[in-house]
């Protein structure tokens, strides 16, 4: 199995403002889909599926807290 991977390095904050921040998530060379952080919330849009999960922070801050 390949090994799953994440890498970001970031020295100062970047204001997202009007521009969304999205990660394509994979592993290895199959591609599981692609989560987007904006100000309005995060996204979970799957390879598989064209519906996207949305949450607004204060919804994902509450989905957070449950599974800790």
């Amino acid at each position: 199995m390949a090994r799953k991977t994440v890498n970001l390095s970031v020295r100062h904050p970047i204001p997202i403002g009007s521009v969304d921040v999205v990660f394509a998530v994979y592993d290895g060379t199959k591609h599981y889909g692609d989560v987007t952080i904006s100000q309005g919330g995060i996204d979970w849009r799957p390879s598989y599926g064209r519906k996207a999960f949305k949450k607004d922070w204060p919804a994902f801050d509450a989905v957070m807290r449950a599974e800790g």
